[in-house]
C-alpha cells in the first residue's frame, strides 16, 4: 500500500510538472503578502489537491509541514497555531479554515480578489 501510494504521489508530480499552470501566481503572491499560512501534510490528499488547484502558484504559498513523517516537519508552529486537521489555512486576525478551500474563497478572505484570473486567462 505504502508503494501505491508513493507512485501515484511521484506520478502527480511528473504529470502537474509538465504543464505549468501560473494563473494564481498572482493569488499565492497575496495570499503569502497578506500573511496567510497552509499547513498541511506531506502524504495528506486534500492537501496535494490544494496545492494542485494553484498550479505553478503553489510556490508562492507560505506552507508549514505539520506531518512528524516530515524532514521539514516544523513542530513548534503547527502546535503554536492549534493545528487539528489538514490543510488548515490562518488568516491574521481571522479564524482559520479546515478542509479543502476554494481559491475564490481565499481570495475573498484574504482581500485578494483583484489578484483572481478573470475568464479570458
Amino acid at each position: 500500500m505504502k508503494k501505491l501510494i508513493a507512485l501515484a504521489f511521484i506520478a502527480t508530480l511528473i504529470i502537474s510538472g509538465c504543464a505549468k499552470d501560473t494563473r494564481y501566481e498572482p493569488l499565492a503572491k497575496c495570499l503569502t503578502e497578506k500573511g496567510v499560512v497552509m499547513y498541511g501534510g506531506f502524504a495528506c490528499p486534500h492537501c496535494l489537491e490544494q496545492k494542485r488547484d494553484f498550479g505553478s502558484g503553489i510556490d508562492f504559498i507560505k506552507y508549514v509541514e505539520c506531518d512528524s513523517r516530515h524532514k521539514d516537519y516544523d513542530e513548534e508552529a503547527c502546535k503554536a497555531a492549534n493545528i487539528q486537521a489538514f490543510p488548515t489555512w490562518t488568516f491574521p486576525g481571522q479564524e482559520p479554515i479546515e478542509g479543502r478551500v476554494a481559491l475564490e474563497v481565499l481570495a475573498k478572505k484574504a482581500l485578494c480578489e483583484d489578484t483572481l484570473p478573470t475568464e479570458d486567462q
